[in-house]
């Protein structure tokens, strides 16, 4: 499923990333290597990496693991999503 960015209020502190993850998950009764979370930070990696679920990096100033796949920006992400 493809999740674009709603009204809904931006999902980060101070709840926990990891903990938001697995409630989308849980909500939406969604496989975590089903799913793809995009982020820009090392909290984003780790709370990928903690709930299983596939992680791309946006490239920004912050720096990524080596690990990490990463991008140049958000407009690539459409060539990593599979309908």
């Amino acid at each position: 499923h493809w999740y674009p960015a709603s009204p809904s209020p931006a999902i980060g502190s101070p709840i926990r990333k990891p903990e938001h993850i697995r409630k989308l998950l849980l909500n939406h009764r969604l496989e975590p290597s089903r799913c793809l979370f995009a982020g820009d930070a090392m909290t984003d990696y780790l709370a990928a990496k903690e709930t299983g679920v596939p992680f791309i990096g946006i490239e920004n100033e912050m720096p990524l693991p080596k690990d990490a796949l990463t991008i140049p920006h958000c407009g690539y992400l459409a060539d990593w999503v599979q309908p």
